[in-house]
């Protein structure tokens, strides 16, 4: 239990900081590797863990399956490219292959924790230092860390924010056992994202833009029970948020 409890205070940590540093943090040397290059090895690991655990009755059998597909895709990727097994750039050009266990190390560690809060707590915190990174204040002291130690640094995408955006907005909505205070929540969110991702990206915007309106229309019966409270203090909110934005970003 012990163990279990550390290890995803250990899981939480990792995907909090990079979430938040994103490219800077990953480009971080240490013994001649980037930590993102950990993290790939990390994910091939992880993959032959869960493949061992299979065979131990620990595991679902869809599960075991999805990971055996990603070893048949890989295999295919070398014979069609000759790849050579034993360079470490096969497998960086293939990163995108690993990367899809962290999909399955999500399924496991946090299976059971969505009936509490703190899952939602952590996006929400989440949420809000990466909008604190972007428009209010990004710490000098660690800009000039990644600047020193990264090979590249990096503020934050509008992708990339837009990925934690949809994925804590999904979550509260789709496992949450959901109220108004929730629903005021969401407004509060979409407010203040919807003109950073107007400045940052079209793209973005658009995609967040769709989506928030797909939540709202979905959530409707909470926004009829005060329409008119919820217009003006969303369109203030979000007015004051653009000056911020735009006034900060353009310095």
């Amino acid at each position: 239990m012990l163990i279990n409890k550390y290890t995803s205070i250990i899981f939480y940590t990792i995907i909090f900081c990079i979430a938040l540093f994103t490219r800077s943090l990953l480009g971080i040397e240490i013994f001649s590797f980037l930590i993102g290059e950990y993290i790939v090895a990390l994910a091939l690991i992880s993959s032959l863990i869960i493949i061992f655990c299979y065979f131990k009755r620990k595991i679902d059998k869809n599960l075991f399956i999805a990971i055996s597909l990603i070893y048949v895709n890989f295999i295919l990727i070398i014979i069609i490219n000759d790849s050579n097994l034993l360079s470490t750039y096969t497998f960086k050009s293939s990163s995108y292959i690993w990367m899809v266990n962290y999909l399955f190390l999500g399924l496991i560690f946090l299976k059971g924790k969505f009936k509490t809060n703190n899952i939602y707590y952590f996006l929400y915190i989440l949420l809000m230092l990466i909008y604190t990174t972007s428009v209010i204040y990004y710490p000098s002291s660690l800009a000039d860390l990644f600047i020193k130690y990264s090979d590249k640094f990096l503020y934050i995408k509008a992708s990339d924010i837009l990925a934690i955006y949809v994925i804590t907005i999904f979550f509260v909505s789709r496992f949450k056992e959901y109220d108004y205070n929730d629903f005021l929540i969401f407004i509060g969110i979409v407010s203040i994202f919807i003109p950073l991702f107007i400045y940052m990206s079209r793209g973005a915007f658009f995609s967040a833009l769709i989506f928030s309106l797909l939540e709202l229309i979905q959530k409707r019966s909470y926004f009829k029970k005060s329409i008119f409270k919820n217009l003006l203090e969303g369109s203030r909110l979000s007015y004051l948020t653009s000056l911020k934005t735009i006034k900060q970003l353009s310095l």
